[in-house]
C-alpha cells in the first residue's frame, strides 16, 4: 500500500449512497452497541425510502435507549422531548414506561394534568398518574381552579378528606386527624399519606413509640412515591440523637423546618443548627468553636463560653479569640486547658507540668480536694496496666500518691496501694504511719488487713501478723493469701532453724505452718522440709522422690528442689541427685508454663527471696528449658512465659521464647518488645536502626489494636527516662561494666544522657578542676566541639588507665516515664 492511501484511510459510505439492506444492518449494528444517536439517524434514513414495521420498531427502540441515557445524566426535559417524539413518529403510546415518573421528576405538572383530563387515558395509566399527583393536589393554593375530571375521580373525591387531615395534624387536634385518615380508602391516590401522619402525629404523644412506628412505614412506602418529602423529613426526626442534625442537610428547606418544628426547635436556635448540620459529622473544631461564637447569644447563658472552653485543646489558635469574647479563664482552668492541648498533641511529658500545677491549685479550695487527688493518683500511673503492680512505681510516682492520700483518706485503693509500695521500698516506718491512718477508716476491711499482715512479716513482727491474720480469717474464714503468708513465715522460720542444725525447733515450725497452709503445692514444700529436718537419711530420699512427684515431675520438682537448694545453703546438684530428677527429656509446654507460674508465685508469697536466689534455682534446668522453647504454646502462655524471664531478668531465655513466638506469630508487637529487650534492656542506646524501625511499627501496631500497656513499654525502650536504669537493683553494675567493656561508650552516654555540663562536672572530679580549666583553654571551640574533644580524651586515657570509672552511684529516686500522664482525662 503507498504512503498515500495509509494518510487518507478510505471513509465509511454515507447513508444516502448505501442500499437499503446494507443501511438496515449499519442501524442495527449502532443499535446493539447503545450507539443511540448514530442509529437514530440511520433509522430515520430508512423510513424516508420505506416504512417498514421492523425500521419502526427499531427506531422506537433508539429513542427509548437515548431517552434513558439522557435521564440518567439529569437531562429530564430533554428526555421527555425524545419520548414525545417516539410517539409522534413511531405512533408508540406516550403514557409507558418511565414518562409519568420522568414528568414528576421535571416539575411539569401541568403536562400531567392535562393527561390525566384526557379521556383517551388506559384505566391503569390513570391510576398511577393520580397517585403521583396526589400530593401536588394539596399543595395547591386556595381558589386554585382544578383540573377538568371526571366527576367520579378518587383524586377530587377523597381530596377533602386528605386535606382536612393535615388541618387537623398542624392543629395538634389527633381525634378529628384519625376521623379524617378513616375517610381516606385504602386504594386512594393519598393512601401513602395515612401512615405519615399517623408516624407524624406518634412523634408528638408518643416519641418511644414514633421510632418503630416510622421505621414500619418508611419500609412499606415506595422510594419515589409521592409524598417522598414528607418522608424523608419523617425518616431524619426519627434517627438517633447526633445523627438526625447531619441528615437535616440533605433535606430541602421545607423539609428541614419541619423536622426543626418536630423537634420543638426555638426560631432563634434554627440558623446555629443549620450551619452546624452543614459542618457534617466531625466538623473542624476551629470551625465549631467560629459557629458557637457567632451564635453564642441565642443559647442559654454560659453554654456558649463552656462549649468553647472544651474545644480549646483541639483549637490552640482559638486561644486568643475565647479571652477576647468570654473573658480570661483563672489560672486552674489554663493549666487543663495546656495539659488537654498538649495531650490533643500526641506528646507526653510536657503535660505533666500543667496537671500538677492545677492539682496544687484545686488541692487549695476544701470543694475540690477529691478533684486533686484524682489528679495525683492519675499523674501516679496507678492506674495504668504498665504499673499494675505494687512494686512498680518510681519514687515520683509515689510523692503522687502520697499527695493523693492526703488529700482523700477516704480513697481505700489508693491508701492501699501507697502502703504496698512503702512496704516493697523497704520503707516499712512509712507503710507502718500510713497504716495507722487506713486502718481507723477501714477497721473491717480484708484487704487492708492483709497488708497490715505482710508489713508486719516484712518487719519480723511475727507475733503481730499472726494477730493480724487471725482478724482476716474472722472476716473471711477461707482467705487463702492470709494463710499462705502465715504459713510462708513459718517456713521462713524453719529454714533458719534448718541451717543452724536445730532439727527439733524447725519441725516444730513446720507443724505450726500445717495448721495454715492448705494447698498442694504448700503441702509438696512442707513435706520436702520436713524429709530435710529429719534425722533419717535413707527416708528423707524416699521423702523427696515423693515430692518431686507430687510436684508435677522432673522440670517443677527440680526447680523446687534447686530453690530450697539455695534458701537452705545446700549443694542443688546433690539435692537433684537425692530426688532422682531426670532433666534429659525436653519438657512438655504445660509444664514450663506452670514453671514459669510458679516463678511469680515464689517472689509474691517471699518477698524476701533475692532474684539470684531464682536465677541460681533456674541453672539446673537451663538446657532444658531452651529445648523446651520450640515448642508449640498458645499466644496466652508465650505471653505469661517471656513476662516471667523478663521480671527474672533472664535475657538468654527471653530471646529464645521471643524468637519462638515470633516464627509462631509474625511482628506481634508484645514479642518484638521482649525480643528487643532481651538484648537491649539495659543498653538501649544500642538499639540498631532495623530494630528500632521494627519497635515503631510495633509500638503503631499495639495502639491500633488498643494495646496500651505494649504501646507504652515500647515507647519507654525507644525513650528511656533520663538518668533512669531498666533493671534499677542492678543499675551499678550495668555503669561499671559498661565502663569495664567500652571507656567510650560510657562517655558517650554521658553526654547523651545529662549533656555537656554533666560531662563537665563528671570531668572536673575526674582531673582536677585547676587541669580541667587549663585543657578547656587550651582546646578552645564552642562547648560541643569541647565536649566532643574531652569524650575521645577520656577515653583513650580510661582504657589506658589514666582515668578512673565513675564510682557506681546508688538507685536514687526515679523520674516517671512520660507515658504514665499521657491521655489522664478527656472531656
Amino acid at each position: 500500500m503507498s504512503r498515500k492511501a495509509k494518510a487518507n484511510p478510505k471513509k465509511p459510505p454515507s447513508p444516502h449512497d448505501m442500499d437499503s439492506t446494507a443501511l438496515a444492518a449499519r442501524a442495527e449494528a449502532e443499535l446493539a452497541l447503545s450507539r443511540h444517536k448514530e442509529a437514530i439517524e440511520l433509522y430515520k434514513e430508512l423510513l424516508k425510502r420505506e416504512r417498514r414495521p421492523i425500521w419502526v420498531e427499531g427506531l422506537a427502540a433508539c429513542y427509548a435507549g437515548r431517552a434513558h441515557s439522557l435521564a440518567a445524566k439529569g437531562m429530564l426535559k430533554e428526555a421527555l422531548v425524545l419520548w414525545r417524539n417516539r410517539r409522534q413518529i413511531c405512533g408508540k403510546p406516550l403514557v409507558e414506561g418511565p414518562y409519568l415518573t420522568w414528568l414528576m421528576q421535571a416539575g411539569e405538572r401541568g403536562e400531567a394534568m392535562r393527561l390525566l383530563a384526557d379521556s383517551s387515558l388506559p384505566e391503569a395509566a390513570r391510576a398511577e398518574l393520580e397517585t403521583r399527583l396526589a400530593a401536588t393536589l394539596l399543595t395547591l393554593p386556595q381558589n386554585t381552579p382544578l383540573p377538568d375530571l371526571p366527576a367520579d375521580s378518587a383524586l377530587l373525591r377523597h381530596r377533602p378528606a386528605a386535606l382536612a387531615a393535615l388541618q387537623a395534624y398542624g392543629q395538634g387536634d389527633w381525634a378529628a386527624l384519625g376521623e379524617c385518615l378513616q375517610a381516606i380508602p385504602f386504594r386512594s391516590p393519598y393512601r401513602d399519606l395515612k401512615p405519615l401522619l399517623k408516624a407524624l402525629a406518634l412523634l408528638t404523644t408518643d416519641p418511644a413509640a414514633a421510632t418503630d412506628r416510622a421505621t414500619e412505614v418508611i419500609a412499606r412506602l415506595p422510594a419515589d412515591g409521592p409524598f417522598e418529602r414528607l418522608a424523608a423529613a419523617l425518616r431524619c426526626a426519627v434517627l438517633p440523637a447526633g445523627r438526625w442534625l447531619t441528615a437535616l442537610h440533605g433535606l430541602d428547606e421545607v423539609g428541614r423546618q419541619l423536622v426543626l418544628d418536630l423537634k420543638g426547635c426555638p426560631d432563634p436556635l434554627r440558623p446555629l443548627l443549620l450551619e452546624l448540620a452543614k459542618l457534617g459529622d466531625h466538623p473542624n473544631p476551629g470551625q465549631f468553636f467560629d459557629l458557637l461564637a457567632r451564635h453564642r447569644r441565642v443559647l442559654p447563658e454560659g453554654m456558649a463560653a463552656n462549649f468553647c472552653r472544651q474545644l480549646l485543646p483541639h483549637a490552640a489558635n482559638r486561644q486568643k479569640s475565647h479571652t477576647d469574647i468570654f473573658g480570661a479563664l483563672p489560672e486552674v482552668e489554663r493549666s487543663h486547658l495546656a495539659a488537654q492541648a498538649v495531650e490533643a498533641r500526641g506528646e507526653r511529658g510536657p503535660a505533666t507540668p500543667h496537671w500538677r500545677r492545677m492539682a496544687e491549685l484545686l488541692g487549695g479550695n476544701p470543694e475540690k480536694k477529691r478533684h486533686a487527688a484524682l489528679i495525683w493518683r492519675r499523674l501516679s500511673g496507678m492506674d495504668l496496666a504498665a504499673l499494675g503492680e505494687a512494686g512498680a512505681l518510681l519514687t515520683d510516682a509515689i510523692v503522687c500518691l502520697e499527695r493523693s492520700v492526703d488529700l482523700d483518706p477516704d480513697q481505700r485503693d489508693t491508701q492501699l496501694r501507697l502502703i504496698a509500695e512503702h512496704r516493697h521500698a523497704g520503707a516499712l516506718q512509712h507503710a507502718r504511719a500510713r497504716l495507722d491512718q487506713a486502718l481507723p477508716r477501714f477497721p473491717k476491711d480484708a484487704e487492708l488487713l492483709l497488708e497490715a499482715v505482710r508489713v508486719a512479716l516484712a518487719g519480723k513482727a511475727f507475733k503481730k501478723a499472726v494477730g493480724l491474720a487471725k482478724r482476716v480469717l474472722e472476716l473471711d474464714p477461707i482467705n487463702p493469701k492470709v494463710r499462705r503468708l502465715i504459713g510462708q513465715a513459718h517456713f521462713s522460720h524453719a529454714r533458719k532453724q534448718i541451717k543452724a542444725k536445730n532439727l527439733p525447733s524447725a519441725r516444730k515450725e513446720l507443724e505450726a505452718a500445717a495448721e495454715w497452709l492448705r494447698g498442694s503445692e504448700d503441702g509438696a514444700t512442707l513435706n520436702l522440709l520436713r524429709a530435710l529436718a529429719g534425722d533419717d537419711p535413707a527416708s528423707a530420699d524416699t521423702a523427696i522422690r515423693d515430692v518431686v512427684a507430687d510436684l508435677g515431675g522432673a522440670l517443677l520438682g527440680g526447680f523446687h528442689l534447686a530453690l530450697e537448694a539455695g534458701r537452705l545453703g545446700l549443694d542443688a546438684a546433690k539435692l537433684l541427685k537425692q530426688g532422682k530428677v531426670d532433666l534429659a527429656a525436653t519438657p512438655a509446654p504445660a509444664t514450663v508454663v506452670a514453671l514459669a507460674r510458679a516463678l511469680e508465685a515464689a517472689r509474691e508469697m517471699d518477698t524476701t527471696l533475692r532474684d539470684t536466689t531464682l536465677r541460681n534455682a533456674l541453672n539446673p534446668l537451663r538446657p532444658a528449658l531452651r529445648r523446651a522453647a520450640a515448642g508449640r504454646y498458645a499466644e496466652s502462655e508465650q505471653r505469661l512465659i517471656c513476662e516471667a524471664w523478663l521480671r527474672r531478668k533472664e535475657s538468654e531465655l527471653l530471646r529464645l521464647y521471643a524468637d519462638a513466638a515470633l516464627k509462631q506469630r509474625p511482628r506481634q508487637p508484645l514479642f518484638v518488645y521482649f525480643k528487643a529487650m532481651a538484648q537491649y534492656a539495659n543498653m538501649p542506646y544500642r538499639i540498631p536502626e532495623r530494630m528500632q524501625y521494627d519497635l515503631e511499627d510495633a509500638a503503631e501496631a499495639a495502639r491500633a489494636q488498643g494495646d496500651r500497656r505494649t504501646f507504652q513499654r515500647i515507647q519507654d525502650l525507644l525513650h528511656p527516662v533520663e538518668s533512669d536504669s531498666f533493671y534499677p537493683e542492678d543499675e551499678g553494675d550495668f555503669v561499671g561494666g559498661l565502663m569495664n567493656d567500652d571507656p567510650g561508650a560510657m562517655f558517650e552516654l554521658l553526654l547523651h544522657m545529662g549533656g555537656e555540663e554533666a560531662l563537665f562536672s563528671m570531668a572536673r572530679q575526674a582531673m582536677g578542676k585547676k587541669t580541667f580549666d587549663a585543657l578547656r583553654k587550651e582546646l578552645g571551640g564552642n562547648n560541643k566541639e569541647f565536649a566532643r574533644a574531652l569524650v575521645e580524651m577520656m577515653a583513650q586515657q580510661a582504657r589506658l588507665g589514666d582515668v578512673p570509672a565513675p564510682a557506681p552511684r546508688k538507685p536514687g529516686p526515679r523520674k516517671p516515664s512520660d507515658i504514665n500522664q499521657r491521655n489522664l482525662f478527656d472531656d
